[in-house]
C-alpha cells in the first residue's frame, strides 16, 4: 500500500484491517448472530399452534359477522315489509283525501247553488222596488209625495196607490242623505220611472222642491232594489271592474252584468266564480 493509499483513508475516516485481522472480525460476527438466533429461535410445533389458534378466532369472527349479518338481513327485511305497509296505507290515504277533495267540490257547488236560488227568491221579492239615493232628508217629509214629485220630473205619472210601501235607510254618513226604498204596486211602475232616469241623465235636487231643503244641485241616482247576496256580488263586481279594466257595470232585472269594452259580449255575474274567472 502507497503512502497516498494510507492518506487517503486517514482522510476519509476509514479503518483498516489486514486480511488475518479482517477473518477473526468477520467469524466474531457469525459467531454472535447464531448466538442470537439460538437463543430466540421458535419451534416448527409453536408455528404450526399458532396458526391453529390464528385460524380459530378467524372461524369465531367470520361465524360472528356471519351471525350479525344475518340478524341485519332479518331486520332489514322486516323494515321493508314496514316500509310497504306504509305504502299501502298512504296509497289508501291519497285515495281517500282525493275522494274528500272531489267531495269538497261538489258540496261547494251544491251551496254555491243553493246561495244562488236563495239569492234569486230574495230577489224576486224585491222584482217591483227602486233605490233613489240623493235625495236630500227633510224632518218633516212625507215619502210618498217625494216619490210622486220625482216620477213627475221624470214624466211618470205615479199616484199614492201606485207605491206598495216607502222608507228612508239610516245614514251612513254625515254628508250624505241616507237613501229611499220604494216599493211599487206594479213591476211596469218600476221600469218606466227606470228607463226615464236613463234618458234623463241630468235629473239633480234643482229638479225639485222640496220643502224644508235648501236648493242644491246634485245627482239623483234609481237603482233597482238588490237583496244582500246580491249587493255583496254588486260590490265585488265594481272593484272587479277597476282592476280588470271593464268599461261598462249594470243591473237589469236583478241581474249583473260586466262588459268590457263597446261591442264586447255581456258577462253575466252569477256568483263569486264568475269573477275570479274574469
Amino acid at each position: 500500500m502507497s503512502k497516498e493509499d494510507i492518506e487517503g483513508i486517514k482522510a476519509s475516516g476509514q479503518t483498516w484491517k489486514c486480511s488475518e485481522c479482517q477473518s477473526v472480525h468477520r467469524q466474531s460476527l457469525r459467531d454472535s448472530v447464531s448466538s442470537d438466533r439460538c437463543e430466540g429461535s421458535t419451534s416448527l410445533e409453536d408455528v404450526y399452534a399458532l396458526i391453529k389458534e390464528m385460524k380459530n378466532e378467524l372461524k369465531v369472527t367470520e361465524n360472528n359477522l356471519g351471525d350479525s349479518i344475518n340478524k341485519l338481513y332479518e331486520r332489514l327485511d322486516d323494515s321493508v315489509k314496514i316500509i310497504e305497509e306504509q305504502g299501502k296505507r298512504l296509497d289508501r290515504c291519497y285515495e281517500q283525501i282525493s275522494a274528500l277533495q272531489n267531495e269538497n267540490v261538489q258540496l261547494k257547488k251544491r251551496v254555491n247553488d243553493a246561495l244562488s236560488r236563495c239569492d234569486d227568491l230574495e230577489q224576486r221579492a224585491l222584482v217591483n222596488s227602486v233605490e233613489i239615493h240623493g235625495v236630500p232628508f227633510s224632518a218633516h217629509e212625507n215619502l210618498t209625495q217625494v216619490v210622486c214629485k220625482i216620477g213627475a220630473e221624470l214624466g211618470v205619472e205615479i199616484k199614492d196607490e201606485a207605491i206598495d210601501f216607502c222608507y228612508r235607510y239610516k245614514s251612513m254618513s254625515n254628508d250624505k242623505p241616507g237613501g229611499i226604498h220604494v216599493k211599487f204596486v206594479s213591476q211596469r211602475t218600476k221600469e218606466d220611472i227606470l228607463l226615464k232616469r236613463r234618458v234623463k241623465r241630468n235629473f239633480s235636487t234643482r229638479h225639485l222642491t222640496l220643502e224644508g231643503t235648501p236648493p242644491t244641485d246634485s245627482p239623483i241616482y234609481i237603482n233597482e232594489s238588490l237583496c244582500p247576496g246580491r249587493r255583496r256580488l254588486f260590490s265585488a263586481a265594481r272593484e272587479a271592474k277597476k282592476t280588470k279594466n271593464y268599461d261598462f257595470l249594470w243591473i237589469r232585472g236583478g241581474k249583473i252584468y260586466l262588459r268590457k269594452a263597446e261591442k264586447h259580449p255581456a258577462k253575466l255575474v252569477l256568483c263569486m266564480d264568475d269573477i275570479s274567472k274574469l
